[in-house]
């Protein structure tokens, strides 16, 4: 390139072209940021100097990245969808989800009625539907349950808390078909705060998530007052459903345990596994996030809207998947299912949650004592044996003593 040429295409990229009207638009942006800037101040205290809260807006506007969802979240949270499942008879259907093994668990509600149950067994065919994920039913298959209920209860339990809940066992999937994964293994506590997700399939239809936002025990009332403020046409209709029930007014004070929240998973959603996707843990000095199965969404309160005749809810409920699992290993004991216990102990050893729950189930039944249930106190040792993990189940134990375990289990 000849040196004339060089000097053309240096004078080329230094040259400068103003924008027309550039310094109005100065003006303008300057403007806007004035008033940006007083916006911002009005939300935090006076004291605050301008400095100050040009830092917090760098803080409040710097944060982009938080609001990205890593991949392998995402991926392990549609792993968790294909283990739930549509639960229907000839009068009613709902949503399950596959537990341990060949178990589910949905709602105890969805066999209350007339016809449905003879005592434990179930009078009406049960079908079960996995991977009814499209509209038009592609993949979807059908696998039958068990005649005999392995546990159930609905109402209040001996702790006075809220339960609704059934399991069922099925019966094997056709040629070709194998179970997924059972969502026992992914148990963790309720989180007082956060997001969380309610897979299920409403109305009967195919599968769908909701996420939604835990509304804390002190916004409860705040949060039923928002609704009743914004449904103002329909609000004799939605003071017939509160009014004078107990339940709805044991929410709103407060009553610590069930989860609420607010979802369009209403009618055949009931039975719906609750996840929490923002739970943390630490490898190799890494934060990783995984998915946490806390509760089952059970129902809530609702009505048809006057104006637009869809239905709404004042607020929906999930019942704690700890409050079901202390209830369901005490039924065990008690109709001395060796078997199950079994089954469920061997998952629990790969849980931290659950491995605490047994210590204390082994605890309470070795204070007790009765010798009926020896049978059932060597199946979980045995089993804790096979999985490697006596020592250091014996080491819990020792460290625990009854009276620190949240729910006594008492027999």
């Amino acid at each position: 390139m000849t040196q004339e040429r060089q000097e053309i295409q240096a004078n080329k990229k230094q040259k400068y072209i103003p924008m027309l009207d550039s310094r109005e638009i100065q003006q303008i942006l300057h403007n806007q940021f004035q008033c940006l800037l007083y916006h911002m101040k009005s939300r935090y205290p006076q004291e605050q100097s301008e400095s100050e809260v040009i830092e917090l807006m760098r803080e409040e506007f710097g944060k982009k990245s938080e609001g990205f969802t890593e991949v392998y979240r995402l991926t392990e949270l549609a792993e968790v969808t294909t283990s739930v499942c549509k639960v229907e008879h000839e009068l009613i259907e709902g949503t399950g989800f596959l537990l341990f093994d060949n178990f589910i668990l949905t709602n105890g509600h969805l066999f209350k009625d007339e016809g449905v149950l003879n005592g434990k067994t179930l009078s009406l065919p049960i079908t079960v539907t996995f991977n009814f994920d499209t509209p038009h039913g592609s993949g979807q298959w059908k696998v039958n349950v068990k005649p005999e209920v392995v546990a159930i209860q609905y109402g209040v339990d001996r702790w006075k808390r809220q339960v609704d809940h059934a399991i069922l066992e099925l019966r094997t999937p056709l040629k070709g078909k194998k179970f997924p994964p059972g969502l026992l293994q992914k148990y963790g506590p309720v989180p007082q705060t956060g997001g969380i997700y309610i897979i299920g399939h409403p109305d009967g239809g195919f599968k769908k998530m909701d996420y939604t936002t835990i509304i804390e025990v002190e916004q409860r009332n705040a949060a039923g007052s928002k609704h009743l403020g914004e449904n103002q046409s329909s609000i004799m209709l939605i003071k017939e459903i509160i009014g004078g029930n107990e339940f709805y007014e044991q929410i709103m004070q407060g009553k610590p345990d069930v989860l609420t929240y607010n979802t369009f998973c209403l009618y055949g959603a009931s039975g719906s596994p609750v996840i929490n996707p923002s739970h943390c843990q630490v490898i190799n000095g890494i934060p990783v996030y995984g998915c946490q199965v806390i509760a089952m969404h059970t129902g809530g309160f609702s009505y048809k809207c006057k104006e637009t005749h869809e239905t709404q809810s004042v607020i929906e409920y999930a019942i704690p998947l700890r409050t079901i699992l202390e209830n369901v290993l005490v039924y065990l004991v008690e109709t001395n299912n060796v078997q199950t216990l079994s089954r469920f102990t061997d998952v629990a050893m790969k849980n931290p949650h659950l491995f605490e729950l047994i210590a204390i189930l082994i605890t309470e039944l070795e204070a007790t004592s009765p010798p009926e249930y020896t049978d059932i106190l060597n199946g979980i040792w045995n089993t804790i044996s096979q999985s490697g993990k006596r020592d250091e189940m014996q080491k819990l134990i020792i460290e625990r003593s009854v009276g620190t375990s949240r729910i006594g289990l008492r027999f």
